[in-house]
Formats: C-alpha cells, structure tokens, sequence
C-alpha cells in the first residue's frame, strides 16, 4: 500500500504525515486526490460543468416558465371574473331593492334604448363606485362630472327630473377606455318577440315609455316619453321568471351606431376582444338578485332562454333561426330550432 504520491511508508512518516494518503479515485478521465497535511486537508482539481450542461439547466428553467406563467395568468383573469361578478350580484341587488322604492316596481328606469344609466343605485344602494367598475378592465369613474355638463345630453336631465354622475349614466367605451365610464350594460326592456319555448313578449298596448316608467312629461319631452313603442319595462309586475331575466351584464355596446356610444365595429351583446373579458364569456345578473358566469359558447342559449333579442351573428355561431308571426296585429320575429 502507497502512503503519498512518490513516497513509502517511511518516507511519509519522515514528513510527519499521520494520516495515510488515500489512494487516486478514477473519475472520468481525471483523478481526484485528497489526502491530509497536519490538520489540514487538500482536494485535488474537480470537474465543472460543461457547456452542454448548463444550456441543458436553462432550457429546463425556460420550459418551467413557459408553463407556469399561463397558469398564473389564467389563475389572475379567473379572480377578476369572480370579482366582477360580484360586481354584478351588487348591481342587480340594488336594482331588486329599488323595485320596493318606486311606484311601478321598476328595476332601472332607463328612457332610451342605448342608455345603460346605473346612476339610480348609487349612493343610496350601493355605497362605492368601484362596484360599477369590473377589475379585468381600465374603465373609471369620475365623482365630479355630472351629465347636465355636457350640453347634448341635457335634454335628459330634464326627462329624468334629475342629474346623474355622466360616468353612471354612460358605460365606457371598452375594456381599455380610461377617459370614463362604468364597465357594465342595463337590460332594463324587453324587445318584442316570440321566444322557441313559446314565450311572447311584447309592448304593445301596454302604454308609451313615460307611462310604462311611471314618469311625468316634462315640457318638451312630449316626442320622447309619449311615444308609443313596441319593447316591455322590466318591473316585478311584468317580470315571471327572476331567475332568469337579465338585467345587468359585461359591457358590450358594439355596432353602435353614434361615435360617442361604444364601438362602430365588433358584435354588439357578444364577446370581442376589447369586451371585459375579451372572448371568453361574459358575467350576467338577473332580476332576483343572482349572477352567474356565461361562457361564450353558451350565450346564444341564455339569450334565448330569457326571451332577449339575441346578438347579429346568432345564425352563424347557433342552430337557432328566426322567422315572423303575427301578434296584434302586427308581424314580429319569432326565434327557433329548426
């Protein structure tokens, strides 16, 4: 047995070496050597990592990365969407309890057809502003400009006999708009039709929109709230079926057909890429109060199901068709399976 590289035994022990050498380990094509000086220790040369190796460990963390950060993307998006549709939940709750407050039972009393005006729920119902705004969006609300400073709309201040925050009475634009607006759109009338499980809904005979509203003609308004129309107030009177009729949903206000109202583009009351949630769903509530989650493939369903007017583009992502039917005296559309 060899004590030391070059030495014997009694060569070592004329070194003061107590400890004998341990003898070369073979590792590869290189050796390591450790052996003890007085109370020292000495390591030989070790093998670093190669070239291969370390792009090998980048590789592997780049992968892990790849994978991870989808999840936590998808993870964030899925708690902007139970948040807005808490959001929601809100919304239609203040509007079940405002029904109590009003004479005709109204939810939101909205005079015109492309106003989407939550004005009425806050702050009476609804303390906080951030609940007119959905969390997956950049919308806002301004506390300090009303609607009767913009001169084109102070027509409506006078038909309501009130003014309102012009961020409450108008959603934004989309998703991206940061100049003002809430994120969310007012289903507060029925459309006129007939539905595939027979359900007709219509306004007709049923009063002109101030009458419906239980509203006062102001001086020169008669044009507006005397006017006849076709569509049906949502109030608890008219309303059958709570749980399923919409009342508050994402905002989509596209195919608009003012440039000051929502986009020109798009799919109006379907999901697009600047909506809430870009084209995945939308969040919707209902008149008792209650709110749920609709994936998009799925929306063309709930439409129908709550006797609603469903998007343009319905023949084209659904089986549903429309044809026409008769109802006092007029022709109206009448949705279907064929």
């Amino acid at each position: 047995m060899r004590y030391g590289l070059g030495f014997g035994k009694g060569e070592g022990e004329k070194l003061g070496w107590d400890v004998p050498l341990v003898t070369p380990v073979r590792m590869g094509l290189r050796y390591s050597v450790w052996y003890a000086v007085g109370m020292e220790t000495y390591q030989g040369p070790r093998r670093g990592f190669t070239l291969i190796e370390l792009l090998v460990v980048i590789a592997v963390i780049a992968l892990l990365i790849g994978l991870l950060l989808p999840a936590l993307g998808s993870a964030r998006e899925n708690g902007r969407k139970t948040r807005c549709l808490s959001n929601v939940r809100q919304l239609c709750l203040g509007a079940n309890s405002y029904t109590g407050d009003n004479k005709r039972e109204v939810y939101l009393p909205t005079i015109f057809s492309f106003e989407d005006n939550v004005g009425w729920l806050f702050p009476q119902y609804i303390d906080s502003y951030a609940v007119a705004i959905c969390p997956a969006t950049r919308n806002k609300v301004r506390e300090n400009f009303m609607l009767s400073e913009q001169p084109e709309f102070a027509d409506a201040v006078q038909l309501y006999g009130r003014d309102f925050l012009y961020d409450l009475f108008w959603s934004a634009r989309d998703r991206i708009d940061e100049v003002g607006g809430h994120s969310y759109e007012t289903f507060a009338w029925w459309d006129e039709g007939k539905y595939p499980d027979g359900t007709l809904v219509s306004g007709r005979n049923k009063g002109t929109i101030g009458s419906q509203l239980g509203f006062r003609t102001p001086p020169g308004g008669e044009a507006t709230l005397d006017a006849p129309t076709t569509s049906l107030l949502k109030t608890a009177v008219t309303v059958q079926f709570p749980s399923r009729t919409m009342l508050v949903l994402d905002n989509d206000n596209d195919e608009s057909i003012s440039p000051l109202i929502g986009r020109q583009d798009g799919v109006n009351n379907y999901p697009d890429a600047w909506n809430n949630h870009k084209e995945t769903g939308v969040n919707v509530g209902y008149c008792d109060g209650s709110a749920k989650w609709v994936a998009t493939n799925k929306l063309i369903d709930e439409y129908m199901g709550a006797a609603e007017a469903p998007p343009t583009n319905y023949a084209q992502v659904s089986l549903y068709r429309r044809r026409t039917t008769t109802h006092a005296g007029a022709s109206i559309p009448w949705y279907y399976l064929p």
